[in-house]
């Protein structure tokens, strides 16, 4: 699989390191102008990791989790364009996300511009924060 962008990002704040994992939603294809996710032979330029019904999502993010993890991070924030409700299936938004992974400190969501903080539990049952900015980081 080759990534067109890097999955997280690592930055050092005093002798603390913090993740960042980035994630969109698999609503992309729906939502998007077919010709910037689509070559000229019709193939799909990118994968949303929608197999085995949400568990290849689950198993590279829990990947790229424990990566940055063994990298020394002690804090592991994702990034996400999933949204919590509305037209997008259960697995697929961030809470249902969260509850497959373990080592999330926290989830700053988008998609559903809403405005919220609250937590969510991990796949171990922890609390774990899940906000959303609402519009444009408002």
């Amino acid at each position: 699989r080759t990534l067109i962008y890097p999955p997280y990002k690592l930055i050092q704040l005093d002798d603390i390191k913090i993740a960042f994992i980035g994630i969109t939603t698999p609503q992309t294809l729906s939502k998007t102008i077919l010709h910037t996710i689509i070559d000229e032979e019709g193939d799909m330029v990118y994968d949303f990791l929608t197999k085995n019904d949400g568990e290849e999502l689950y198993e590279i993010i829990q990947k790229y989790i424990n990566e940055v993890k063994d990298k020394g991070a002690k804090y592991v924030i994702i990034l996400s364009h999933l949204g919590i409700e509305g037209d997008a299936l259960e697995k697929y938004t961030s809470s249902g996300l969260l509850s497959h992974l373990i080592g999330v400190d926290a989830i700053l969501d988008g998609h559903t511009h809403r405005i919220y903080n609250k937590t969510s539990k991990d796949k171990n049952g922890n609390d774990i924060l899940l906000s959303q900015t609402g519009t444009k980081l408002t």
